[in-house]
C-alpha cells in the first residue's frame, strides 16, 4: 500500500468520525430543545393552575378554622353533659361543613386532572353519622388533617 492511499483512509475515517459526532451533537441538540419546550409547557401549566390552586388551599385554611371551633364547641358542651346529643344548630353548620369539604374535594380534582378513583386512594372520603359526639369530633378533625395533606399535595404540584 502506498503513503497516498494510507493517508486518504485515514482521512475517509476522520470525516466518518467528523459526521458521526456532528450527527450525534445534533440529536443532542434536538433532544435538548424538545426537553426545553416540555419545560416551558410544564411551567405554562403551572402558572395556569397557580391561581386555582392558591384558591383552593385558602378555601381549606379557613374551612380548617370552622371545623376546629365547631369541634371544640362539641367537646365543650359534651364535658359539660356527657350524654349530650349534637343540637339541630350544629347538625346544621356540620352537614355545610361536610358540603364544602365535598365541594373542595371536587374542586381539587378537577384544577389537578385527578381521576376520581385517584382522588379516593389519594384522600379516601370522610363521613360522619351523628350517633356519639366524640366520634364525629374525630371524623371532623381527620378532615382538617386531610385538608392539611392536601394542601401539601398542592404545595408540591406547583414546585
Amino acid at each position: 500500500m502506498t503513503e497516498d492511499s494510507e493517508s486518504g483512509k485515514n482521512e475517509e475515517k476522520r470525516i466518518e468520525e467528523a459526521q458521526k459526532w456532528q450527527a450525534e451533537a445534533e440529536r443532542s441538540l434536538a433532544v435538548a430543545k424538545a426537553k426545553e419546550a416540555h419545560k416551558l409547557i410544564e411551567d405554562t401549566e403551572k402558572s395556569r393552575k397557580r391561581s386555582a390552586i392558591n384558591s383552593i388551599n385558602s378555601r381549606m385554611l379557613k374551612h380548617g378554622d370552622r371545623i376546629v371551633f365547631i369541634a371544640g364547641k362539641l367537646v365543650e358542651l359534651r364535658s359539660r353533659s356527657p350524654d349530650y346529643k349534637i343540637a339541630s344548630y350544629f347538625r346544621s353548620n356540620i352537614e355545610d361543613i361536610m358540603k364544602v369539604y365535598e365541594s373542595i374535594r371536587y374542586d381539587l380534582m378537577k384544577t389537578l386532572e385527578i381521576k376520581e378513583e385517584e382522588l379516593e386512594k389519594l384522600f379516601p372520603r370522610i363521613s360522619l353519622d351523628f350517633g356519639d359526639v366524640l366520634e364525629t369530633v374525630s371524623k371532623l378533625h381527620c378532615i382538617v388533617y386531610q385538608m392539611h395533606d392536601m394542601m401539601s399535595y398542592c404545595d408540591r404540584i406547583l414546585k
